[in-house]
Formats: C-alpha cells, structure tokens, sequence
C-alpha cells in the first residue's frame, strides 16, 4: 500500500494526459511525416521536438550541390533480422562506410505502433550519431575522426526516414551482431558450465556496469525504460553490452515524476508496478536487478509454474530473490549488489550512478580494463561453423553491393561531389570500408579485399 511519505518522496504525480496520437498526424503523399513534434521525410529527420540547434540544424543540412543525400538512398538492404508487434528489424550496409546497421520499419497508419514509435525516438535521438560521420572503428588507412555517441551503454540512432509507398517509418540504429543477453545467458547455460555457474563475476560485473550505465544516461535525462530485461540487452561482437528497444519508455518531465500505467514485461516488474500503483525510477533497478541476477544463476528468478498470480503472488508477498538460495559460491559483494536493486521498498533502491560505486562493480570493473572484462565469448576465435557463415554472409553482401553499385554510379559520383563540399560527410577510402566491413565479419581484411575490387570501377 502507498504511504502518503512514499508520495512525497517521489513528487506529484504526472497529470498532464498523452496527446491523442491521431490528432498530431499527419501523413503526406510525398512522405513528410509529422507527428509530435517530429518531422521525417523521405531523406531523414527534418525537425524534432526538443535538442540542441545545432543538433536540428545538422539533421536538416543541404550542400552546396544541392539537398544532402538521406540515409535511405546510401542503405542496402541484406536480409530480415527478426519480427514482432512493432514491426520488422533488416539488416543493412550503409555503402559509403561500409557500416552495417539494423533497419526497424514501422507501419505509422497502426495508431499503436506509431505511439511507441515517438516513444523510441525520444529516448533514441539523445544518443543521435549522423550516419555518415559514424565509422565502425579507426583502421589503419582512416584519416577522419569518428562521431562518438553521447552514452555508449545505449544503443546508437543514426537517423529514421519515411516510406511513403508502404506507409511506413524506417529507425536506422546500431547493428549488435552478438544477439541478446538472453541468447548468451540460454547459451552459457547449456554449455558445460551448467546451471548454477552462467558467468563468471567478471563478466557479470561487465554486464552490470555497462546496464547501469545506460540506466544513469536514461534517467539523467528523466527517461523510464520500463522494459529492462535480458532479450533487451544486446552484445555487439566486442563484447559491449547496451540496452535498447526504447517503444514502451516514458518522458517524466522532472526527477520527482511518477508513471502510473501497467506497461512492460511481467516477469521482470517491480512490486510497485504489479500492484498497479505509482513507480519511478526504481523500478528499472529491479528489473536490471533480475536481469543480473539471472546472468548468475542461468534462469530468471521468478516462479512461473503457478501462471499469472502465482507470479503477482510471488511479487508482492514473497521475500525478494537472493543468490543465497542458489548456492554459497557467489561472493558476498555480488549478494550485496543484488539485495540493494531488489529491495521491496523502492525507496531503498539506490540510484543507477550510486550503484556504479558499489564495492561489488569497483572489485570487478574497471574502465581503464575494459576488454579484459568483456564477455569472453565474444572475444574468442570463431568456430568453424561461425566462421563459415561469416563467408556466406560475406559472399552475399559483395554480390549484392556490387548489384548496388552497378545500379547506383550516378549516386556514387554525387556522393564524391558531397564528400568534397561538405565537411559533415566524411571521406571513407575503399580500404577503410574493406577493413571496416571484415573487423564486423571477424574474417581477415585480405580476405574481404578480395570480394570488392569491384569498388575501384564506381568510387574512389
């Protein structure tokens, strides 16, 4: 039950109501989008609703040749990542970098798609990156400084634009090619370390301080994931951890602010969000608590067999988890760390920044070390069978980039004409994108040359 202290620790509640999306849309035949304060048109973000000026200056910048090229014109398109409710996710490469992206299209005429569609661009556009000065890694022969992100832990927004002729939204965001915390998680548990011994604490004190990272960035800038989970924590092939997948956040417009709606995954809700009740920030702890905790043990730490109820039973009623019921092998600063994000009270829950200072993240993390805690995994050679599949995936890519460019000349030569007008869009050298495109692939850079000296006929 809410006390009237929990009330005043956490503020008023949010009373100003969602705006009727329907209301603030508008579709045109031509492909401007504007919904909310967002505009996107067929060549990218025109306009948002909030940010820096030079950030809506950048994202609405022409050359002196004429209107800069959209990210749409420069993606090809590789083949279909997954599906759900929210759309269809592609993998892409961007040609002038040779970067390879993630691609979500979202039907905006789906009143609800296109709610969680503002949702996830503004928590997105805070880590905004503009495709064509994103390079995937300084290689040898790059001379161009790469764009950094503002928060590494969170998965990087390129750019989004429309698609008229089917009616959709196109969100270009960073390509995490390890899968998710869940698939490592379910891997690790089947392999010979078996339930009980997941990953190591060092490794978990990776995922925990990348998480909390994240987390810190999100509600620095009064931003409520409310769906921390592990198939929302994505790997990339270095071995970083960051959250994504912003549909179902929530704006609260100062750090005293409340949520009130039922949104999010069950399992890993906080006991003031099953209940129905009033939650701020807290509640993301204890899901990246679960999370965490699940990266320890090799399951989710909630009971399922009793379905629904049993899990709101179970929430509610029953003591928090602790690693203590899985065994006395878990050192007493991972306990520690874990009782403090699933506390009842979120009141006792510290903060995401006051976590970072746990002694659990200080014994076992350290940024200066940062690829000696990675996930190990993704640091190992690949497997036979990995490695034959980045050679299939490797000899489609060049067959299909060279249909592209074939096709495309005319836009190739436009873009050397911008690459030398306009500093914001960096030169890329054929060798830069052939290195870039075999440290994503882990194949060996000679090997990749191979497949693209095709490149020399169109750009260069």
């Amino acid at each position: 039950m809410k006390t009237p202290a929990d009330t005043c620790l956490y503020g008023s509640v949010v009373k100003k109501e969602e705006k009727t999306v329907a209301a603030s849309f508008d579709f045109s035949a031509t492909g401007r989008l504007q919904t909310q304060g967002f505009e996107i048109n067929t060549r990218g973000i025109a306009n948002v609703p909030f940010g820096a000026p030079q950030q809506q200056v950048r994202v609405k910048k022409s050359t002196s040749t004429g209107e800069a090229p959209g990210a749409r014109d420069y993606l090809l398109l590789l083949n279909e990542l997954g599906h759900g409710a929210g759309g269809k996710v592609y993998k892409a490469l961007y040609m002038p970098t040779f970067r390879l992206v993630a691609v979500k299209v979202i039907r905006v005429f789906d009143q609800t798609k296109r709610h969680q569609m503002v949702r996830e661009l503004k928590s997105l556009y805070a880590n905004f990156v503009p495709l064509a000065s994103a390079t995937v890694l300084p290689t040898a022969s790059s001379t161009s400084p790469t764009a950094q992100a503002a928060c590494e832990e969170l998965v990087v927004f390129y750019d989004a634009y429309t698609n008229p002729e089917v009616g959709s939204v196109s969100i270009v965001l960073e390509y995490m090619d390890g899968g998710s915390l869940e698939d490592y998680v379910q891997s690790a548990n089947e392999g010979d370390k078996g339930e009980g011994s997941c990953l190591s604490e060092k490794e978990i004190a990776n995922v925990a301080a990348c998480g909390l990272k994240g987390l810190a960035f999100l509600h620095e800038h009064h931003q409520l994931h409310r769906d921390i989970k592990l198939s929302n924590m994505l790997i990339n092939y270095q071995g970083q951890v960051k959250i994504s997948d912003f549909g179902i956040s929530r704006d609260l417009e100062s750090t005293l602010a409340k949520a009130t709606t039922f949104t999010g995954t069950l399992l890993y809700m906080a006991p003031e969000r099953i209940s129905g009740g009033m939650y701020s920030y807290p509640s993301d702890i204890w899901s990246f608590g679960l999370a965490v905790m699940a990266c320890a043990i090799g399951k989710l730490p909630v009971p399922t067999k009793d379905g629904y109820w049993g899990v709101v039973h179970a929430v509610q009623e029953q003591p928090s988890p602790s690693l203590a019921d899985y065994g006395n092998h878990f050192s007493p600063e991972l306990c520690d760390f874990l009782d403090q994000c699933l506390q009842k009270n979120p009141m006792y829950r510290p903060p995401a920044a006051r976590l970072l200072e746990h002694p659990f993240i200080k014994k076992n993390y350290s940024p200066r070390e940062h690829a000696s805690v990675r996930l190990s995994r993704d640091q190992q050679p690949l497997s036979a069978k990995a490695l034959d599949r980045s050679r299939q995936e490797l000899h489609v890519i060049a067959d299909k980039a060279q249909t592209w460019c074939r096709d495309h000349a005319d836009s190739l030569r436009q873009l050397s004409t911008i690459n030398a007008s306009d500093e914001s869009f960096q030169y890329v050298s054929n060798r830069s994108k052939v290195e870039a495109l075999s440290k994503q692939l882990r194949l060996p850079v000679d090997e990749v040359a191979s497949y693209f000296a095709f490149l020399d006929e169109y750009c260069e």
